[in-house]
């Protein structure tokens, strides 16, 4: 299931309704006052009957502990199941957050640090975007413009192919940095909140 948001609402009523086992695996939020009880019922009955809860930063683990949550690597550093060795660059894929995401975005200052480091590797590599949500699509495009290819499917699976075919990874998405790691491929990740505390 989606971490709560909006968009998973009716994800989480169905689940409960029907009695779904579930898990979640490397959960993190930006909000620095994040509390159990500030989220939706729903959400709270879901994290109650889920078969396991792990988050990727120490204090969310805190805030969950009545669900036991246990902090742990995000998985997605194992969740490849071929990896290559990168000789040399040629792609970068750039995992970068923008500041307009409803729940997921990064602050302004940050876009604009990774935002320059794309705009100055451009003029050297060939540089792919990995947009991880849909809300960031229309900023990203908007300010990156048509020079730069720009990747984003609702198919988790496609994004394995749209990393693999980079030799260097950068960016604010931790769920990029470790997918590319788990691909062999390395990775440059940019700290913006606490979540980053699984890629220390």
């Amino acid at each position: 299931l989606g971490w709560p948001n909006p968009a998973s609402n009716t994800l989480y009523k169905y689940a409960l309704a029907h009695a779904l086992p579930t898990v979640f695996l490397g959960i993190g939020t930006p909000y620095e006052n994040f509390s159990f009880e500030g989220l939706r019922q729903h959400a709270q009955r879901q994290l109650e009957n889920a078969l396991v809860v792990t988050t990727r930063d120490s204090r969310l683990a805190n805030a969950l502990a009545c669900v036991a949550a246990e902090q742990l690597p995000c998985p997605a550093l194992l969740s490849a199941s071929t990896a290559r060795q990168v000789e040399r660059v040629g792609t970068i894929g750039f995992a970068i957050g923008h500041p307009s995401a409803y729940t997921q975005g990064v602050s302004q200052s940050i876009y604009e640090l990774t935002k320059h480091a794309l705009l100055k590797l451009q003029q050297k590599y060939r540089v792919k975007v990995i947009c991880h949500f849909y809300d960031e699509l229309p900023g990203l495009l908007e300010d990156i413009g048509s020079d730069c290819e720009v990747f984003y499917s609702y198919n988790s699976e496609e994004y394995f192919d749209a990393l693999n075919e980079c030799d260097l990874v950068v960016g604010t998405r931790v769920h990029a940095i470790g997918a590319a790691a788990s691909l062999g491929i390395p990775g440059v990740f940019v700290a913006h909140d606490q979540r980053a505390d699984t890629v220390k």
